[in-house]
């Protein structure tokens, strides 16, 4: 997990890159930072939005994100995976749709 101090004006940037409040909504998690709990807010998938791959643009983003911070890319490559698996157990007429790797 990363953590930020973000300005007013980046966060109205991040809600609005993020899609708040339409398809997340805000919450504040307790994470530990050096030791001590503190709060930190993240965004959450609001309820209703069906499950899928995301675009190739935001995947790249949070791709590069993960790079950068020397996170395990394999993590997000699985989540992917899951997430396409499991878009396709709740559309199954649309599974081909999902069958193609973006890496």
């Amino acid at each position: 997990m990363l953590l930020w101090t973000l300005k007013e004006k980046d966060l109205r940037a991040l809600d609005h890159y993020e899609g708040y409040p339409h398809f997340y909504r805000k919450k504040i998690l307790n994470v530990e930072l050096k030791g001590k709990t503190v709060p930190a807010m993240g965004y959450i998938m609001n309820d209703g939005h069906p499950f899928g791959a995301p675009s190739d643009y935001y995947l790249n983003t949070i791709l590069e994100g993960y790079e950068s911070a020397g996170f395990d890319t394999e993590v997000l490559e699985r989540a992917v995976e899951k997430s396409i698996r499991l878009a396709g157990e709740q559309q199954p007429e649309q599974e081909n749709l999902f069958d193609l790797k973006w890496w």
